[in-house]
């Protein structure tokens, strides 16, 4: 059995029956409770089936003291789509400077989805706790498929809680540095 089966099946998956997937309020609702309790303070509900697959899909679950470290990818044409799905989101765009150029809500009466070019700094916030639906073009690779900031700290370093923190009185326009 390879690495990468092992970490899928380690991780929540959409329902499956006769290969038609699933993921209902329920599931969102489950994920969300355990992602509080997890390190990363997120629960990723897996759709697709291996890391290597294109494109990858998943409902991110996030608790409000999710870290998202601002970062891009790199890859021409590698865009990453958001699709709201509950509770309240906010992207996050930066410039190369760690200036917020936009902050978009997402929840039941603003933007639902957003889809993100390659070289542009981004990350998520959410108010409480929330859910987006993310689909990637591009295989999970996290080591090589995205650059992280470096006005930012380090997801589990000191600062990271200090840093997230201030995302959420940012306006767009702050500088937002370590």
């Amino acid at each position: 059995m390879s690495q990468e089966t092992i970490n899928i099946q380690g991780l929540k998956k959409a329902n499956s029956l006769n290969g038609l997937k699933t993921i209902n309020q329920v599931d969102i609702n489950a994920a969300l409770i355990n992602a509080s309790t997890l390190k990363r303070k997120r629960e990723p509900i897996i759709i697709h089936e291996a890391f290597s697959e294109i494109p990858q899909k998943f409902v991110n679950c996030l608790d409000k003291a999710s870290y998202v470290r601002p970062h891009m990818h790199m890859a021409p044409n590698q865009w990453e789509l958001m699709c709201w799905v509950h509770g309240e989101i906010i992207a996050l765009i930066f410039d190369d400077d760690g200036i917020l150029s936009s902050k978009i809500l997402m929840n039941e009466n603003n933007s639902k989805i957003i889809e993100i070019p390659p070289f542009c700094y981004h990350s998520f916030i959410t108010t409480d706790k929330g859910a987006y639906l993310e689909i990637r073009n591009c295989k999970y690779q996290p080591t090589i498929d995205r650059l992280y900031s470096k006005w930012s700290p380090p997801e589990e370093s000191e600062q990271a809680k200090h840093y997230h923190e201030r995302f959420f009185a940012a306006e767009v326009g702050d500088q937002i540095i370590i």
